[in-house]
């Protein structure tokens, strides 16, 4: 399935249970989070840089494959609230939908990230 046109991704960095992309979409540079694991709040300032939360811009979290809706409208219904310098943390119910969610984002690159040990 092809995703989004107009959107183009690129990865930052492998993180645990997932990876951290570049979005370029619609003039927008969004940094984005996938991460295969349950949605944990506490768990963000370990995912996140210190630097993140002294800089501008919001962060969204959200779950995709948790619910009966399509990944892509959850992730289309998100990314269209969002700014310039926004960071949003998608966690992903299974592969399943950390797959469809990077389909989306039209991401090519590799897809492995750090296990948690």
């Amino acid at each position: 399935m092809m995703g989004e046109p107009g959107i183009q991704t690129s990865l930052v960095r492998a993180i645990h249970n997932g990876i951290q992309v570049l979005v370029q979409v619609n003039g927008l540079a969004l940094d984005i989070y996938l991460l295969v694991e349950d949605v944990d709040f506490d768990r963000i300032p370990d995912i996140l840089p210190t630097a993140r939360f002294e800089q501008n811009g919001q962060i969204h979290v959200s779950s995709l494959g948790l619910e009966d809706e399509p990944v892509e409208d959850e992730m289309e219904s998100i990314l269209a609230n969002m700014d310039s310098d926004d960071t949003v943390l998608f966690f992903c119910a299974d592969v399943d939908a950390y797959d469809t969610a990077l389909d989306f984002i039209n991401y090519t690159g590799d897809r492995s990230f750090v296990p948690i040990s």
